[in-house]
C-alpha cells in the first residue's frame, strides 16, 4: 500500500498522525524502519475510518 511513498513521505505522515516517536532513521537518513512505520501508518488510517464507536458491538441500540 506504502509502496508510491517515499521515506520522506512517510515520515511527513507519520508526523501528522503523532508518530514521530516510532521513526527511526538509518545513517543515510532512510528509514531504518519503514515496515514498522508503513503497518502504524496503515493502522491510524484504519482508526481513523473506521472509529472503534462504529465497531463497538456491546454498545446498546435504541429503537424508536
Amino acid at each position: 500500500m506504502w509502496d508510491d511513498f517515499s521515506d520522506y513521505e512517510l515520515v511527513e505522515l507519520a508526523g501528522s498522525y503523532g508518530l514521530e516517536d516510532s521513526v527511526v532513521f538509518a545513517n543515510d537518513l532512510s528509514l531504518a524502519n519503514r515496515a514498522e512505520v508503513e503497518k502504524l501508518l496503515t493502522l491510524a488510517e484504519y482508526d481513523l475510518a473506521f472509529p472503534i464507536e462504529i465497531l463497538d458491538n456491546n454498545s446498546e441500540v435504541e429503537y424508536n
